[in-house]
């Protein structure tokens, strides 16, 4: 909760000239020193002060002190933390942008915005979220050195810029995170993931093994287990690569376990074990994850994986009804089309 008299000098500073102490103090009956006083945090508010304040802003006495919204916040914390119901989190997370005035009121719905739309997959609407939640932490670092969520904005920034491949620009920044973020694990584990995938895509493979191993020895200091658990089948595309399947297999092994809250993950990274199983041979047990995999896919959506798990079914079973089924569903939506 944002301490109530840095937030009153907040909403004042946004509202511009005609809000100026001098001002304001005087059109709710106030004295300035004694308004600064409160906003300073150095004198208590009253009710009828705080009461006369929110009508001088034209806002109510709970929209001041949060109270309006925090049944919203509390259920959206819940929700980004568990991954479920995440059209219901970027609901939510909206719903908070919309009535946020302040600088650090909006900084934080424009981050948890972020993260909203970032656990259901909308990329760019993440990137743009967390660009807007930037502009605020830039200010919150400067007017109060707030300096750990310009970090983890930024931070967050830089995963959707590496995302979106927007390399020039995220060299730069990763360069100058790295100076600020030493002696922080979970910052430092998404910066060398980003720095993995900029030396992917310039090619260089060893360069992006390194950073994805150290990547992973960061992330595994933090005990958050969907980072770790992202972090190693992050560094089993590396391995299965260079052809390092025990490697690979042992790492997706653990990345399974630490995903567990994320169902779509799971399934991922256990397409990846099939074909990690397939190359050493081991086709029975592909077999058998494969075809739970595939049975367990809803009958709507998720073609993309079913197309996958029949492709890997076939290899696994040396049986061709997996891609004929696939071949039959694609006909089918050709004519409905």
């Amino acid at each position: 909760m944002i301490p109530i008299g840095r937030r009153i000098g907040e909403i004042l500073e946004e509202r511009g000239r005609a809000f100026s102490l001098r001002a304001f103090s005087a059109r709710i009956g106030i004295s300035k020193d004694t308004l600064k006083r409160m906003i300073d945090g150095e004198r208590p508010i009253s009710r009828a002060e705080l009461a006369k304040i929110a009508d001088g802003l034209k806002l109510s006495v709970e929209r001041l002190k949060q109270e309006d919204t925090n049944s919203q916040s509390v259920e959206l914390e819940s929700l980004l933390k568990s991954l479920q119901n995440k059209k219901r989190a970027i609901l939510l997370a909206q719903e908070l942008v919309d009535v946020a005035v302040g600088i650090s009121e909006k900084c934080q719905a424009y981050d948890r915005l972020g993260y909203a739309l970032f656990n259901a997959g909308d990329l760019d609407g993440a990137h743009h979220a967390w660009r807007e939640a930037l502009t605020y932490a830039e200010q919150l670092e400067r007017k109060y050195q707030q300096s750990d969520v310009y970090h983890r904005v930024l931070s967050n920034q830089i995963v959707t810029m590496t995302e979106r491949k927007e390399f020039e620009e995220l060299a730069r920044l990763i360069d100058h995170a790295m100076e600020m973020f030493q002696n922080n694990p979970e910052y430092m584990g998404a910066l060398y993931y980003s720095k993995a995938i900029l030396h992917s895509h310039r090619g260089e493979v060893e360069l992006y093994g390194e950073c994805s191993r150290r990547s992973l020895d960061y992330l595994r200091q933090t005990n958050i287990p969907l980072k770790i658990g992202r972090a190693e089948v992050n560094l089993s595309y590396h391995e299965f690569k260079e052809g390092n399947y025990e490697a690979a297999k042992m790492l997706l092994e653990s990345a399974v376990v630490h995903l567990e809250a994320d169902g779509l993950a799971v399934q991922i990274a256990l397409m990846d074990y099939v074909k990690v199983l397939l190359k050493l041979g081991e086709h029975e047990q592909a077999a058998k994850i494969a075809e739970e995999l595939y049975l367990g896919l809803r009958v709507d959506g998720q073609d993309s994986l079913r197309g996958k798990l029949a492709i890997l079914l076939t290899i696994a079973k040396k049986d061709v009804r997996y891609v004929e089924t696939l071949l039959d569903n694609l006909k089918l939506e050709k004519i409905f089309l």
